[in-house]
């Protein structure tokens, strides 16, 4: 079965939930038409115009990337220009065009758990927690007809995400009664009459940002007139947020710690290394891309080193003098790890949803820094 690009943004979107996005970010469909048919996917890092012209060169449908081709509102498309010979490429192509950002960066399982996973750290939890309440629990009454019809609709719009998981529901039976007005079309009972019918109580946890989207859907399959259902906030949900803290499995000191991070990361030089040498480490924090700005919430978290990219002179002399470590590994380095990390879970999910799709990963990126 070939999917459309609807299809795979809803496969995605599970991996990377837009809600968790910035609010400065642009996640989501670049360029495209969702109904346009996929059958080779390819994964990359940036949508640049050699990574572009090689994906429709090799068929491509659907190029998936971390950082977005559109930032900013565009007034104009002028082929002139890179963006616009970017977009062109694309659209002659039939190739349509995503970014998973700052959704996967905060996401659990996402690319700060994908870098704590290959250092090996245990026991992880976000360096900086995602604010607010951003979920909601729903909680639907159905007659007992229709509750596989009402979960289905449920994991089909993207509720019951609860980390590596989708679709889960949890569902009590009980005894639900109604006394049908005048003016009443009941799905079942009298008018005018206390009426008693086995109903099932349905719970699902919800996105904030999708909870009228559900919510609606839901009452397009309910049964019921008037559909019955609650909307609760939860406070917190503890597994999403920017960067994350944990542990190593044994105790070693930063010069040591640095040659394992470059050995698990593949590097050829480029790491620059701040604080004392000899220092122990085993509470270690990391942020993928640029950590300047989680400078103060790395001194403040325990750990006691901050693997990162992008880090300013000034953040490097306040670690220092905090008396921590810090790894600088360089923006693409931390983030390239999307590449096939990204591709193997679309794999499993085209695998489970029966989809006929091949995924490639991007082979012509590489760090614009040449160390010498």
């Amino acid at each position: 079965m070939t999917p459309t690009v609807a299809d795979i943004i809803k496969l995605l979107e599970t991996i990377a939930p837009p809600y968790l996005a910035e609010t400065w970010d642009n996640c989501g469909l670049q360029v495209g038409k969702r109904q346009w048919p996929v059958r080779h996917i390819r994964t990359a890092l940036d949508p640049l115009p050699q990574v572009v012209s090689d994906a429709v060169e090799a068929g491509v449908d659907l190029l998936i990337t971390h950082h977005p081709l559109i930032f900013k509102p565009v007034k104009q498309v002028d082929f002139g220009t890179e963006l616009g010979q970017i977009i062109r490429a694309s659209a002659v192509g039939r190739m349509a065009v995503y970014a998973a950002h700052t959704s996967l960066d905060l996401a659990p399982g996402g690319l700060n758990d994908i870098l704590a996973d290959i250092l090996g750290l245990e026991n992880t939890s976000p360096l900086v927690p995602a604010a607010g309440a951003r979920f909601y629990k729903l909680v639907v009454f159905t007659p007992a007809t229709h509750v596989e019809v009402i979960i289905d609709v449920l994991a089909a719009n993207g509720a019951g995400r609860i980390g590596n998981y989708s679709g889960c529901t949890f569902r009590t039976e009980g005894q639900g009664t109604f006394i049908p007005g005048p003016g009443a079309t009941p799905y079942t009972g009298t008018r005018g009459r206390l009426n008693q019918v086995t109903e099932a109580r349905i719970e699902a946890a919800v996105p904030g940002g999708d909870l009228e989207k559900i919510v609606a859907a839901v009452q397009a399959a309910h049964p019921y007139e008037c559909m019955a259902y609650d909307v609760y906030p939860v406070v917190t949900r503890a597994q999403q947020g920017l960067g994350r803290v944990g542990a190593l499995g044994a105790e070693m000191d930063l010069a040591a710690f640095a040659d394992h991070v470059s050995k698990r990361l593949g590097l050829v030089g480029g790491i620059r290394l701040v604080g004392n040498q000899r220092r122990k480490i085993l509470k270690v924090a990391v942020c993928t891309g640029s950590g300047s700005s989680l400078t103060g919430d790395f001194i403040s978290s325990g750990a006691d080193v901050f693997v990162s990219g992008d880090m300013h002179y000034h953040d490097a002399r306040s670690i220092e003098a905090a008396g921590l470590g810090l790894v600088d590994i360089g923006h693409f380095a931390s983030e390239q790890i999307m590449v096939a990390a990204v591709a193997d879970l679309l794999r499993r999910q085209l695998e489970t949803a029966g989809y006929d799709t091949i995924v490639s990963t991007c082979e012509v990126e590489k760090d614009p820094f040449t160390f010498i």
